[in-house]
This record gives structure tokens, sequence and C-alpha cells, in this order.
């Protein structure tokens, strides 16, 4: 990078004719590199991404069940107000609703 950035600044004053004085000096040693992601963190953005996509099957199931529950409830509360509905039904779903929950 050191390189490219003597090279770019030579060229720009070559087709330009300004004369853009550096006092910087490329050198043959390796420059120190700094890393965004350390090298011991290779897999840190796929584990991430494995997270979120945990995190959203979780969130999906919970939702999956909190519509069930209420879907049930619902249903429970319509058929108490109904005449004549067994109360073999309704404990069935209050039973459905002891499983989901």
């Amino acid at each position: 990078m050191n390189r490219l950035y003597r090279v770019v600044m030579n060229t720009i004053a070559e087709k330009t004719g300004v004369d853009l004085k550096s006092t910087y000096q490329v050198t043959d040693e390796a420059s120190e590199k700094i890393y965004i992601i350390p090298p011991n963190r290779t897999r840190y953005l796929s584990e991430i991404s494995e997270n979120n996509r945990s995190y959203d099957n979780w969130v999906n199931e919970q939702s999956e069940t909190a519509q069930k529950l209420y879907a049930l409830k619902t249903s429970i509360a319509s058929l108490k107000e109904s005449e004549g509905v067994s109360q073999d039904i309704l404990n069935a779903l209050e039973k459905d609703i002891r499983n989901w929950s």
C-alpha cells in the first residue's frame, strides 16, 4: 500500500505538472500489518451469521407457538359463548394449550 501511494503521487505529479512534495520514503522493510479482524478470528463473520440464523429460527418457532396458543384461547372463548358445545371439546382444546405452553 505504501508503494502504491508513492506511485500514485508520482503519476499525478507527472501528469499535472504540480510539484507534490512528500517526505515519505518507501523502504524495503515490510510494514506492520494492521488487521481489522484478527487472524485468530478467521471465522468471525461466519460465527455472527450462524448466530443470527439460529436466533431467527428460534424467533420463528416462538412466533408459531404464540400464534397457536392465541388461536386456541380465542377458540375456547368463542366456544364458551356458544350453546350446545360439549365440555369434552373445551377440555381437549385446553389440553392442547397445556401441551403448547
